[in-house]
């Protein structure tokens, strides 16, 4: 680097999409030759980072605007901005009113500055998002030399923020509409649709927490679907549950419950997501129960097991009312489909079904296991 010469530092970060200059490096540049030194590299940065600066000399008072600036805002000059408040026939006259709230005098000739975000109209037509704000740079005393502003684009961010928010309302009117409460847990701390929840129940956060949830189960609900839990838990495994969930109103309605872990690449569980239906009017359009002669190609262990927790049975219960060995049940349970045609299984599903559980397919093809429908309330 040659004598005279000075290097401009910056940090581009990508998540925010912002430019950060430290204090030091504004603060090395000579307020003489600060808009010379350099422009060629700092219109590099500027058109990368969609950013623009206005040095504002506090000596004099003349203001001189980067080539970024004037790109950004589609100014052919900037003869005619004498201070950051000249651009406020830019801002969207929503904004206006805020944008003067935010102009502040700073330094000790009272020059005005700004920080805040606004929506700016181009001479254009184009709307864009900006981020303004400001920093004082000092001389070797001490003393306030220049007000740098710089101006950001933050247009892409914006969008990228409503339309994240436009999901989530969709989201939300669709939980709304169909009795959803979408959830999710992690490192043992429930993360629900809280406000739904509420709504539906009347528990608050503090009332669900923990295992605290399972008092809006239906009471012949509740050990069945605990145990489905904790074993999905145990195993790591999704699982699906249908039970009874005491609504505010004092009713009972049919829910089901879909929860499955999210891994890290170790294997571990990172989080825990889920949803709970209502199919409280739905019963009459699912398909019943899977019959016989499909339950070799839908039916697996996971079934099994969810069932056998559902009734609260030990595998020993299980194995003795359908006068199978233990042995047989857990093998069977760690099957990934179970065979029709074997006499075992045919005994195992008889004394399930007997037991008030149930197969159901539904629409999607998927089987839940549920206790055998029957509407009731409070």
């Amino acid at each position: 680097m040659g004598a005279g010469e000075i290097a401009i530092v910056c940090h581009y970060d990508v998540g925010s999409d912002n430019i950060f200059v430290s204090r030091a490096v504004l603060a090395a540049i000579p307020s003489e030759v600060e808009v010379m030194i350099h422009l060629g590299l700092l219109g590099v940065i500027e058109r990368v980072g969609r950013f623009g600066v206005a040095w504002e000399d506090l000596r004099n008072g003349s203001i001189a605007c980067s080539r970024g600036l004037l790109d950004l805002l589609v100014l052919r000059d900037g003869a005619g901005l004498r201070s950051i408040e000249d651009i406020e026939p830019l801002v969207h006259p929503g904004d206006r009113g805020q944008f003067r709230t935010q102009l502040a005098p700073v330094g000790p000739s009272g020059q005005l500055a700004v920080h805040g975000e606004f929506r700016i109209i181009r001479p254009d037509g184009l709307l864009r998002w900006v981020r303004i704000t400001y920093e004082l740079k000092h001389d070797d005393a001490g003393q306030p030399l220049d007000l740098v502003h710089m101006v950001f684009d933050i247009s892409a961010a914006r969008l990228a923020q409503e339309r994240a928010g436009e999901a989530i309302r969709h989201q939300t009117e669709l939980a709304h509409a169909i009795h959803c409460v979408f959830w999710s847990i992690s490192d043992g701390e429930p993360k629900a649709d809280l406000p739904l929840w509420s709504e539906l129940t009347g528990q608050q956060l503090h009332e669900s927490a923990a295992d605290g949830w399972l008092n809006a189960i239906h009471p012949d609900d509740r050990p069945g679907t605990a145990k489905v839990w904790r074993l999905a838990q145990d195993r790591r495994e999704a699982y699906v549950v249908r039970h009874r969930l005491l609504l505010r109103s004092g009713e009972y309605r049919w829910f089901i419950a879909r929860g499955a872990p999210v891994l890290n690449a170790d294997g571990s569980v990172k989080r825990w997501v889920g949803a709970c239906v209502d199919v409280h009017e739905l019963d009459d359009q699912l398909d019943g129960p899977v019959s016989a002669a499909s339950s070799a190609t839908l039916i697996g262990g996971d079934h099994l097991r969810a069932a056998r927790g559902l009734l609260n049975w030990s595998v020993r219960e299980l194995a003795s009312r359908a006068g199978v060995t233990p042995a047989v049940v857990r093998r069977m349970e760690e099957a990934r489909q179970l065979d029709s045609s074997d006499a075992a299984w045919t005994s195992v599903r008889t004394a399930v079904e007997s037991g008030g559980a149930a197969f159901v397919a539904m629409p999607d093809a998927s089987v839940a296991v549920t206790k055998k429908a029957r509407k009731f309330r409070a």
